[in-house]
């Protein structure tokens, strides 16, 4: 049976999805960057290695905003970080310049004004036989799927992590653990609203899920409440070794734009 161990946290209607995550072409198979009516953040990012950056071009939705399809990541080496970021958005072409390379920083421990709630989803009697495959030698591997978004100023409003732990023999993906974190910038306002996980094993991969929701009443005030929805944030170990990671997650009534990020690093 699944153990479930969680602080805190309430349930919550889920708005329609806006932004979704697909299996995309990599970045260096996209459109070249481009100058445009971009709005960047007032702090530059710190550089990414080999970073490769491109033009993300969006489909308007009915109400106005934009859906973008941004790229899955696969991480086969140790202590190796792939992050992909927002660094321009031009709203009114529904396009954003977007970067992808190796990042030298991690998620880290809470900063000041930042608050934190994590839980375990996890099944250690679990066991996977697949025509003896599981009889075979096996490996272990470990890493995460973090999401985020930040304000003008690089700030992280809200942070969505999924992490997990799994064996692998080559031939298939066994057993694992699954764990969430959830954080969040209380010095501007921001509250957590709800937060679940869950895992899933099968020989193909192991995965890890994690769903989260955020809002913060006077960000914008007197408009509309802000929310962030983490629809979900999963991370897959697969039969080699590789971790995977997909997401699908947007920020709803914000009266001044958010750039998303997101980092899927092994770790062991």
């Amino acid at each position: 049976m699944m153990t479930n161990r969680i602080r805190a946290g309430a349930a919550v209607a889920v708005l329609p999805v806006l932004l979704s995550i697909s299996l995309a072409q990599p970045l260096a198979a996209a459109k070249p960057e481009a100058t445009g009516d971009y709005v960047y953040q007032e702090r530059a990012p710190k550089p990414l290695k080999d970073a490769k950056k491109t033009v993300l071009q969006g489909q308007r939705n009915a109400d106005g905003s934009c859906h973008y399809d941004y790229p899955e990541i696969s991480v086969a080496s140790r202590d190796t970080a792939i992050e992909v970021r927002d660094l321009g958005i031009d709203h009114g072409r529904c396009r954003k310049l977007i970067e992808q390379g190796v990042s030298t920083e991690g998620p880290g421990p809470p900063g000041a004004g930042e608050d934190r709630v994590t839980a375990i989803f996890d099944d250690p009697a679990a066991t996977m036989d697949s025509s003896g495959a599981a009889l075979a030698a096996t490996s272990t591997a470990s890493g995460y799927n973090w999401t985020w978004w930040e304000d003008i100023l690089g700030i992280k409003m809200t942070q969505d992590r999924t992490n997990i732990s799994w064996s692998f023999n080559g031939s298939c993906a066994l057993t694992g653990s699954t764990s969430g974190e959830w954080s969040w910038a209380t010095g501007t306002g921001w509250q957590i609203v709800s937060y679940s996980g869950s895992e899933y094993e099968t020989c193909a991969y192991y995965r890890g899920t994690t769903v989260s929701t955020f809002k913060n009443s006077w960000f914008c005030a007197p408009l509309p409440t802000v929310y962030t929805y983490y629809y979900y944030v999963r991370a897959f170990g697969q039969e080699n070794g590789t971790i995977t990671g997909t997401r699908s997650t947007d920020s709803v009534d914000e009266c001044a734009p958010f750039w998303m990020h997101y980092q899927v690093r092994k770790v062991t």
